[in-house]
């Protein structure tokens, strides 16, 4: 199965072997991020100039059925999803946590760093890559720093990770890895 949303406020599942459509249910904003876990397809929706439609949802993965949504308005940078927790990031540095099959919050704390690169979610630790270089765990339960690392400006976005190693694409083309638990930058 496929997920993806369109322009016109629509969230699709299609049948990759069939190319047969599975589901398709309106929810009234454009759908960004879309994530699959927990049997569930998570995502916000937005439209430009109405707060209305700026929610997040979980959607049964088989059906489309609205498990349940969130209607905040200011989490519009992203979705992680870790195992049962589900995380919010917004533009305002603002993290909103919540259980990933009922929606419940968890926690939710606000960052001092706005102006984001790029995030990943392993271990109940958030980290964030901050345009002004470093690359810096967050403590989930908390929402305080955990360690940074200065990762010199030349890291660009996550793409992959392994076990506690996440890979990271730079500027030059070439790999970098960070090892999550020795809190080490190895460049390639």
């Amino acid at each position: 199965m496929i997920y993806f949303g369109d322009g016109q406020g629509y969230v699709y599942a299609f049948d990759i072997i069939s190319g047969k459509q599975k589901w398709r249910v309106s929810k009234g904003g454009k759908a960004e991020d879309l994530k699959v876990s927990n049997g569930l397809v998570y995502f916000y929706t937005w439209a430009e100039g109405d707060d209305l439609h700026e929610q997040f949802y979980a959607l049964l993965k088989t059906t489309g059925k609205t498990i349940w949504q969130e209607n905040i308005s200011n989490y519009v940078y992203g979705i992680q999803v870790e195992q049962t927790k589900v995380f919010f990031l917004g533009f305002d540095g603002s993290v909103l946590i919540v259980d990933a099959t009922s929606g419940n919050k968890i926690n939710s704390f606000l960052l001092a760093i706005t102006d984001w690169k790029d995030k990943f979610v392993f271990d109940n630790t958030l980290y964030i890559i901050d345009k002004q270089d470093p690359f810096i765990a967050i403590d989930s339960v908390i929402g305080s720093e955990k360690w940074r690392l200065n990762i010199h400006g030349e890291s660009f976005r996550v793409f992959s990770s392994s076990g506690d190693i996440i890979f990271l694409s730079c500027a030059i083309p070439n790999i970098s890895a960070v090892n999550l638990k020795s809190r080490t930058l190895k460049k390639n």
